[in-house]
């Protein structure tokens, strides 16, 4: 295979291959045809050969080390990385070399400081192996749990080259991810210069440049040799904080962006930026709650079980639902939720203070070879005394005495987020499940949130906090990031007041520029005053970075303008059929974006696959099978729609794997439904010996947290 003499040296040397590597060019060739033919250990040993004659040649050793990680022989790829930066330290390909192994191993942020070596040393040529470990990076980041981090390197790829598509995807799916708290979803292009005059400018200019330049640990280590001569420089505590975050070190950008907030920095500013060290401070985003396991040795287990199936505060469930740690072991007799109160006769009028929340489960074993039958209570640490209480209180002196207490797991606190975990009557509307869910989530923010302490103010109330000048920041950033979680269906500015907070004023569309405004704003914009223009701007941001509420309040703007294209409008009512609790409205948003799609010449599956979906959820019989031979005779050509309906109805159980019909079993007497909660979305229970323990982070079920 012919080489261009005139190439860059892929060792890395920054010189052309004809002043660098001339008397390898035949050899590069066979490399070159080896690897187009995935012959990679016979290439190894090529390689290995080739080194007696040619010792230590970087061209030689980086292909041999990218190999050998290939091969899934890292330990080997580093030596050989290694041995290039003995007698070349500052080798970008080498060190990219090295931070492609360490990025696949234990702790992915190991990589990053070669990598950004590797970086530096390259200038503004950057080879494409360096640019492609940078893309593997990312990736192990993200997999990790350091989502700015690998954002911003999936930036900094596309600032290079706009067009990457392994980028481009990636970084798409993080912005659309409902997931990821919007705070985390922006990446600042450029840093923040000092102030005119400063006696150290020159050093910040410096350090300034390699930031902007992508440099980013290089310009962290130059900042942060001036913070004791600048530490009252706002700018400098910014861009510490936002650098350390792209490093992947959230634990000094969470106290950087705190130093920040408390200098004399606009409110704005210094709210979103306690709000950003929030979601990535690892004591707030890892702060956990005990699950308990509590062992009861009751005398008589059937009259206990009696007991538990005839009481208002206890519900049977099935004992399938329930994830185990060893399934050689016998399953639990009987599986009960414990209700905080009586399950109401009916649903149909169902109001926030009679919608019972489970606090814990019972799980009845009999007698087994080496155990005694036993009861075991399953709650978390919060709800530990209430739900102790309610079993003694149904059981009675059959339950005996608590044989054993202790802490059997511990899962994420959310501190941001309620997720709940109701029971409802079986007869309870399904427009008026979401209702009673938001009163229930209002009542707990504007009434309990303010009262109990919090981890996020060194274990105060936010009551108190809010009244500490030096804390009311911190305040101020908990409501806003509760507020972009719910604030299209709270008015946050209520709390602001009862707490005596500055209230977070309306965006003025006229004196603001628009396409600058950081994403945890765009919903105080006044949608009413866009122009046109605006609009037309404002809404691709919104939908595109998923931020909720903001999306809330544009659509029904959007959708009534009709200067505004039909595709934007239909996409608007889509998103107002997604917020809307009822189902009448739901279906009627659904009808308006088809119609809208097919008078702009579009697709309207998707609007079809989501009224489907939404029929299913709810039950609503009339239209659907009509709608279900609509889609498979309209759209039956078009790319992955027949996959979609059959998923659909597959996970619906109407049908099997084999597209054929099922026969639906009908609802139990009294079966009840859960408005949210992770059992209802996962179909398992899960337990503290359940599979994955600790690391199925998504699938965890949290009594009252």
């Amino acid at each position: 295979m012919s080489i261009d003499p005139y190439a860059l040296c892929p060792g890395g040397t920054g010189k052309k291959l004809k002043f660098c590597c001339s008397d390898l060019m035949h050899e590069l060739g066979k490399i070159e045809h080896m690897l187009a033919a995935e012959q990679r250990q016979a290439c190894v040993d090529y390689i290995t050969q080739l080194e007696a004659k040619f010792p230590d040649r970087a061209c030689l050793l980086t292909s041999k080390a990218l190999l050998l990680h290939s091969l899934e022989q890292d330990e080997e790829a580093l030596r050989a990385a290694d041995r290039v930066l003995t007698t070349q330290p500052t080798n970008p390909v080498a060190l990219s070399m090295r931070a492609l192994v360490l990025s696949e191993g234990d702790d992915p942020t190991s990589a990053v400081r070669p990598l950004h070596q590797a970086l530096v040393a390259c200038g503004a040529q950057v080879p494409q192996r360096v640019f492609e470990a940078v893309s593997t990076v990312a990736e192990a980041l993200l997999a990790e749990g350091h989502i700015m981090a690998s954002m911003a390197h999936l930036a900094w790829q596309l600032s290079v080259k706009d067009d990457f598509q392994q980028a481009l995807i990636l970084a798409y799916r993080i912005q659309t991810s409902p997931g990821v708290p919007l705070v985390l979803k922006e990446i600042r292009a450029a840093f923040e210069p000092a102030p005119a005059g400063v006696a150290y400018q020159a050093e910040f200019d410096a350090a300034l440049a390699e930031a902007n330049a992508g440099h980013w640990l290089k310009a962290a280590e130059q900042f942060d040799a001036l913070m004791f001569r600048a530490a009252g420089c706002a700018a400098l505590w910014r861009n510490l904080g936002y650098l350390r975050a792209y490093l992947a070190n959230e634990a000094g950008a969470a106290e950087a962006l705190r130093r920040y907030a408390s200098l004399d920095v606009p409110l704005d500013l210094a709210v979103e930026a306690e709000m950003l060290a929030f979601q990535l401070d690892p004591k707030i985003v890892e702060a956990s709650v005990d699950q308990l396991r509590v062992r009861y040795q009751p005398s008589e287990l059937d009259s206990v079980a009696a007991h538990l199936a005839s009481s208002p505060l206890a519900m049977k469930e099935a004992v399938e639902d329930i994830e185990v740690e060893d399934p050689d072991q016998p399953p639990p007799r009987a599986l009960f939720a414990l209700l905080d109160r009586p399950m109401p006769e009916s649903g149909r009028e169902l109001n926030e203070d009679a919608m019972p929340e489970v606090i814990g489960l019972v799980l009845l074993f009999g007698r087994q070879t080496d155990r005694e039958p036993r009861l075991e209570l399953i709650c978390s640490r919060t709800y530990l005394e209430a739900a102790k209480a309610t079993v003694q209180k149904i059981v009675g002196a059959a339950l005996g005495q608590v044989a054993s207490e202790e802490v059997a797991g511990r899962l994420p606190a959310q501190s941001f987020s309620i997720a709940g975990n109701w029971r409802v009557p079986a007869d309870t509307p399904p427009d008026r499940v979401p209702l009673v869910a938001s009163e229930r989530r209002r009542k707990f923010l504007f009434e309990r949130w303010p009262q109990e302490p919090n981890i996020l103010f060194a274990g105060r109330t936010p009551k108190q906090a809010a009244s500490d000048r030096t804390s009311r920041i911190a305040v101020l950033a908990a409501i806003g990031l509760w507020e972009l979680n719910y604030g299209e269906v709270m008015d946050f500015n209520e709390l602001r007041r009862q707490l005596d907070l500055p209230m977070m004023e309306p965006v003025d569309p006229a004196s603001t520029e628009l396409l600058d405004l950081p994403l945890t704003r765009l919903h105080r914009i006044d949608p009413k005053q866009l122009t046109d223009e605006q609009l037309a701007a404002v809404w691709p941001r919104a939908v595109q970075y998923r931020a909720r509420v903001a999306t809330s309040r544009l659509a029904p703007e959007m959708a009534a303008r009709t200067t505004m294209s039909m595709a934007n409008r239909a996409q608007a009512r889509g998103m107002m059929a997604g917020f809307s609790a009822n189902i009448d409205e739901v279906l009627t948003h659904l009808a308006a974006a088809r119609q809208l799609s097919k008078s702009a010449g579009m697709s309207c599956a998707g609007w079809d696959l989501e009224e489907l979906a939404t029929r299913l959820a709810v039950g609503k019989a009339e239209g659907f099978m009509e709608m279900v031979q609509h889609i498979s005779t309209a759209h039956r050509s078009e790319p992955g729609v027949l996959e979609r309906l059959f998923q659909l109805m597959y996970s619906a159980g109407l049908i099997d794997e084999q597209g054929r019909p099922v026969r639906a079993a009908a609802p139990a007497a009294g079966e009840l439904v859960v408005p949210g909660g992770a059992a209802a979305a996962g179909g398992k229970i899960w337990t503290p010996d359940g599979e994955g323990g600790e690391a199925k982070k998504s699938a965890l079920w949290v009594p009252g947290t």
